[in-house]
C-alpha cells in the first residue's frame, strides 16, 4: 500500500499544477521555502498539520480538500469541482458557502411535479 505521505505529496503537486502556479510561487504564499515544498511533493519529508494548512490556504482550499483521495474521501472525479478561494473576502466566500450548501440541499430534495 501506497504510504499516506506519498499520497498526500502526489495530491499536493496535482493541485499545485491545477492552479498554474510554480512551487516558488506556492512556497512563498504559504511561507515556507521552495525546497522544503519541492521534498514535500516528492514525499522526501513530511510536512505538519500547520504546514499542510498554510498549504492548503495559500492554493485556496480547505485543508480537508489536500486530503481527499488520501484517505477514502471524495474520489478525484470531484477535485475538478475544486476552485481556488483565497482571494476572496470572508464575506464571499461565505456567500460561496451558503450557495454550495442550498444547491446541495435542492439535489437531495426530491422535485415535485
Amino acid at each position: 500500500m501506497e504510504d499516506v505521505y506519498a499520497r498526500v505529496a502526489k495530491r499536493l503537486r496535482e493541485l499545485r499544477d491545477r492552479r498554474g502556479l510554480t512551487q516558488g510561487e506556492l512556497a512563498e504564499r504559504a511561507g515556507i521555502s521552495a525546497s522544503f515544498l519541492s521534498f514535500l511533493e516528492i514525499a522526501r519529508r513530511k510536512g505538519s498539520l500547520e504546514t499542510y494548512g498554510r498549504l492548503a490556504d495559500a492554493l485556496g482550499i480547505p485543508l480537508s480538500v489536500l486530503f481527499q483521495d488520501v484517505t477514502g474521501g471524495p474520489t478525484s472525479k470531484h477535485a475538478q469541482y475544486v476552485i481556488p478561494v483565497g482571494h476572496l473576502s470572508v464575506a464571499e466566500r461565505d456567500t460561496v458557502r451558503q450557495m454550495v450548501r442550498t444547491l446541495a440541499q435542492r439535489r437531495r430534495t426530491p422535485r415535485q411535479a
